[in-house]
């Protein structure tokens, strides 16, 4: 009986300090800061943070055409007021945020060039993100659809679900940051169409 004692104390132990984590530096931040806190950015530097130059890319697109980042910066064939870049894995809460991307930016700046660009980086390759995008109601959505199967993009953007990426027609990375409300993303291009 004493030993059943012992090794039922031993096992709420054990199960106490696996729940609690140990602590070192394993507690949840309570008080999270609004700071950012990412490193610094040189600006002019080729990188995927605000501030960067956007490394060019291709992607092909669910539509079998190939989007080259460069032919929409400034003074090139397909020039664009901007590109806006959202990783998504066809959760229900990547389709609430490409809905409010959809229905509302798209609907705002709709006489404004600007490109929107879903990245999938999950599926692992065209076809399967050319599925996804249908069963998830995105096909004829304004988006153009590329999966990323090496994760280049996801790599270059530090992109994870719901990411969301603004580049200027100079290429330059004025946005990269998790999708809220869409406030951040409509002031920014507010900001980059303002006719002179």
């Amino acid at each position: 009986m004493i030993f059943i004692k012992q090794r039922t104390g031993f096992f709420l132990l054990l199960l106490t300090l696996v729940i609690a984590g140990c602590g070192g530096g394993t507690e949840d931040d309570l008080f999270p800061s609004d700071k950012d806190k990412r490193s610094e950015v040189t600006v002019g530097e080729v990188g995927g943070s605000p501030g960067n130059l956007a490394p060019d890319f291709s992607v092909t697109t669910t539509d079998n055409e190939v989007f080259i980042l460069a032919d929409h910066l400034r003074g090139m064939a397909e020039e664009s007021e901007a590109t806006v870049i959202y990783f998504t894995m066809w959760c229900p809460v990547c389709a609430v945020h490409m809905d409010l991307i959809q229905f509302e930016v798209m609907a705002r700046f709709s006489e404004q060039s600007i490109n929107y660009l879903a990245v999938d980086y999950l599926s692992g390759s065209l076809d399967n993100t050319r599925s996804a995008q249908q069963e998830s109601g995105f096909a004829n959505s304004g988006f153009l659809v590329a999966a990323d199967p090496g994760q280049v993009m996801t790599g270059i953007f530090n992109g994870t679900m719901g990411t969301t990426v603004v580049i200027d027609k100079d290429g330059v990375v004025r946005m990269n940051e998790d999708f809220r409300t869409g406030e951040n993303l409509i002031a920014i291009l507010d900001e980059l169409t303002v006719v002179p």
